[in-house]
């Protein structure tokens, strides 16, 4: 009988190795690839609910983008390509003609750049009477190109006659071609 335990252990040890090669080689395999998949269906179930959502809300920036549009458009307008000087300076004379001042100057200062927007500081100066210089400064207000007047002094002359000096500092805003080309691909 020692022969018949001998060919059973033999047998329950070959069985112990199939059955442990099976699930080495065979069902820890699936096993692992079932688990991966599941993940993997989870995190595009959560993509997939993002997409949704944002999708949701395409309409709605769409409609802003829409609003938005006139704005840009105006932004285009007031602040050019380039410097275009020439044309700033005989509109901003021209105004000046127009309501009645004289001694007119503007001198062009420094020029900074913040982003893909620069600036040029501008001092203005000119005489008339207070009428005249604020409607001056309404009429550059309503420009197509943005002065933003970020100082401005009103003194009499010395008799009182009603005549003010103006001096202003100003800026004037632009882009260049290379930016305005880099910014519309963003």
């Amino acid at each position: 009988m020692p022969l018949f335990e001998k060919k059973q252990i033999w047998i329950l040890v070959v069985g112990a190795l199939v059955c442990a090669g099976v699930a080495v080689f065979g069902y820890i395999p699936i096993a692992w690839q079932k688990h991966v998949i599941t993940q993997t269906l989870r995190r595009q179930a959560v993509t997939m609910e993002q997409v949704q959502h944002c999708s949701a809300q395409l309409e709605t920036l769409q409609q802003k983008t829409a609003q938005l549009e006139p704005m840009a458009q105006r932004f285009d307008q007031c602040v050019p390509d380039n410097r275009q000087f020439a044309a700033l300076w005989q509109q901003i004379a021209e105004l000046m003609t127009r309501h009645n001042l004289h001694d007119q100057q503007v001198k062009p200062g420094t020029e900074t750049q913040n982003g893909i927007i620069r600036t040029v500081a501008l001092d203005i100066q000119c005489n008339g009477s207070l009428k005249d210089i604020f409607e001056f400064v309404s009429a550059l207000e309503k420009m197509n190109r943005l002065v933003r007047i970020e100082q401005m002094n009103l003194a009499n002359d010395k008799d009182y006659t009603g005549q003010l000096t103006m001096t202003a500092r100003a800026q004037v805003f632009y882009r260049t071609q290379n930016e305005t080309t880099a910014g519309s691909i963003i």
